[in-house]
């Protein structure tokens, strides 16, 4: 597979995660491409140790990071694929990737996978997140990341075909609430950047750079965007928790659905109240996230 595939894998300071990825990638016989914001803990000692190719560099947004490892793979594979730091492939999926890779067309410029949370040790299977769709594997030349984007990173299919291949990713958000709430805190101020930029995030979404999956949900969110601040996280967890079955998903599944909505949305929505009524500046808010870049 190393003439076929990349991975690339973003980090910074993933120093208790890094060794679940980079098992995958060793599982799957492909190339191990680490791109680093530059961690200061073992990050890249032990993805060097384990034989990966490693960057430093800085990138302004998440979106900007991933285009540029995949412009600059330095193993020119015809395929490159993104798994994060807390992510790795069933062995399912593994094989999947070995016996129908080598033999796609190719108009065939991208795959979606079917990502599968679990937290606290719980597979999120409702509440919207199971089936979640992500376009991980690509053609970098006929697809790329909005680099506009801070949060979710829409692939923009130029041209070519997507398919989806039948297994799971997992995405495993076992680090414990504070971690995992820490973590929301950094999204959320670069969403408040965003706003403040007044960007019309979603105004490129068409069926022709978007699988339908991603089309409705980005649809979603512009729906989400126009209700009223500080309402619409609750509206956002009773659909979620309620009429999409999120309290199937137990103790763990109550915990990761509440503090989606009212610690990360609804930090959002103050987040932005702030800046509405305490007149902050955007060059304020710039200096400011330039602490959080990817």
């Amino acid at each position: 597979m190393q003439d076929l595939l990349t991975v690339v894998i973003p980090t910074l300071n993933e120093e208790s995660n890094i060794l679940t990825p980079i098992t995958s990638v060793k599982k799957l016989q492909a190339n191990c491409f680490i791109v680093d914001s530059g961690s200061t803990d073992n990050t890249l000692k032990i993805a060097r140790d384990n034989q990966c190719h490693c960057t430093v560099g800085s990138w302004k947004t998440f979106g900007h990071k991933l285009n540029w490892a995949f412009s600059n793979n330095p193993f020119k594979t015809p395929w490159v694929m993104r798994l994060d730091a807390d992510e790795y492939l069933t062995d399912e999926l593994i094989d999947e990737i070995k016996a129908t890779l080598p033999l796609l067309d190719d108009n065939i410029t991208a795959i979606a996978i079917k990502r599968r949370t679990v937290f606290l040790n719980r597979w999120i299977r409702h509440g919207g997140w199971y089936p979640m769709w992500d376009i991980r594997l690509l053609r970098p030349e006929y697809v790329a990341y909005d680099a506009v984007q801070l949060t979710d990173e829409y692939p923009i299919v130029k041209t070519g075909k997507v398919i989806n291949f039948k297994n799971d990713f997992v995405d495993v958000k076992n680090q414990g609430c504070l971690h995992w709430s820490l973590k929301q805190l950094y999204v959320a101020n670069r969403e408040r950047w965003l706003y403040s930029l007044q960007l019309e995030r979603y105004s490129k979404c068409n069926k022709a750079q978007y699988t339908h999956y991603k089309t409705k949900k980005v649809l979603l969110k512009k729906i989400y965007d126009r209700l009223p601040l500080f309402i619409r996280p609750l509206l956002y967890w009773s659909y979620r928790y309620f009429f999409q079955l999120g309290f199937l998903d137990g103790i763990p599944g109550l915990i990761f659905h509440f503090l989606h909505a009212f610690w990360y949305r609804f930090l959002i929505d103050a987040m932005i109240y702030e800046v509405d009524k305490c007149n902050i500046t955007l060059e304020k808010l710039e200096q400011e996230f330039q602490r959080y870049i990817c």
